[in-house]
């Protein structure tokens, strides 16, 4: 569904309120350029593209998801969420078991902001290996209070830029990420 005005959609919750395009062959969501777009207490599952973001391509937008699963969905970038040179603000939200080549939950392009908290990304896969959770490649990242993994031996978060962070894993789970010139904020409390 192509989002060209703003929009606000609000379920009854994720258990309950489920968009489901299994059987469609595209994506859920495509936020354009300028629009806002928020989605609370409701799952988006099932899109399998062969395009970039299965769940939501946020192409320029203000998209907000809080208290949202997005689980189960297929592209060839960014399972979950592709996000070009737009914001991206997921809070107290589940993306599970979403599956692309790289960015299996997101894949987020330069130019865009994405702020992650009290959220899970986990069980995501990227199928050449790159970013099985976040595959950042440029945009401003904020993590906060929330949790990363995989049972997968491949990194969870990537950022690409010039090699911008460093992960230290201790038993799949992500612990911390370092480097001077990251553009990813880790904020472990």
């Amino acid at each position: 569904m192509d989002i060209t005005d703003d929009l606000t959609v609000i379920g009854g919750g994720a258990g309950t309120t489920i968009i489901d395009a299994s059987g469609f062959g595209d994506r859920v969501f495509h936020v354009h350029n300028g629009v806002t777009a928020h989605f609370q207490l409701l799952t988006l599952t099932g899109a399998n593209t062969a395009s970039n973001g299965g769940a939501i391509f946020n192409d320029g937008g203000d998209t907000r998801l809080l208290e949202t699963t997005l689980s189960y969905n297929t592209a060839n970038v960014g399972g979950a969420v592709f996000n070009v040179a737009g914001t991206l603000i997921v809070t107290d939200s589940l993306l599970l078991g979403n599956s692309a080549r790289v960015g299996g939950g997101v894949y987020a392009t330069s130019g865009g902001t994405i702020t992650l908290t009290g959220s899970d990304v986990i069980e995501n896969t990227a199928s050449v290996g790159n970013g099985g959770g976040i595959l950042n490649n440029g945009s401003a990242f904020s993590i906060v209070t929330s949790t990363i993994r995989s049972e997968e031996h491949t990194s969870e978060l990537q950022s690409r830029r010039n090699l911008v962070c460093r992960l230290l894993l201790e038993k799949k789970k992500l612990i911390h990420i370092a480097h001077p010139s990251s553009h990813i904020l880790l904020d472990s409390t």
